[in-house]
C-alpha cells in the first residue's frame, strides 16, 4: 500500500468525521443537556442499541465513536483492524452498563 493510498483513506476518514460531526451538532440543536445524557448507540434506548450493536456490528461502534469525537477508536474499531474485538466489547458493555463505556 503506498503513502497516497494511506493518505487518502485517512482524509476520507477525517471528512466522515466532520460532516458527522457537523450533523450531530445540528440535530442536538446546541442543548448540551441532550449530550451529556446520552447513552447507547447514536442515543438511543438500551434494548434498541443491543439490537443494533448485534445486527450491523463494527459499523455502529464506528459510527458511535466518530460521533463521540473519538477519530483513533473509529479507525480502530475498523473490522480489519480491531472492529471484531471492539464489537464484542461494546455488546458486553451495553448489556452490563447500558452505554460504551471502554474505548469509546
Amino acid at each position: 500500500m503506498t503513502i497516497y493510498k494511506i493518505y487518502s483513506i485517512f482524509t476520507i476518514v477525517a471528512h466522515i468525521h466532520i460532516c458527522i460531526v457537523q450533523i450531530s451538532q445540528i440535530l442536538k440543536g446546541g442543548n448540551k443537556h441532550m449530550a451529556r445524557s446520552r447513552k447507547g448507540y447514536l442515543g438511543l434506548g438500551w434494548i434498541i442499541s443491543i439490537i443494533i450493536a448485534i445486527i450491523f456490528g463494527w459499523i455502529g461502534g464506528v459510527l458511535e465513536r466518530l460521533l463521540r469525537g473519538n477519530l483513533l477508536g473509529a479507525i480502530l474499531a475498523l473490522p480489519f483492524i480491531l472492529g471484531w474485538l471492539f464489537w464484542w466489547i461494546d455488546v458486553i458493555c451495553l448489556v452490563l452498563y447500558r452505554d460504551i463505556k471502554l474505548l469509546a
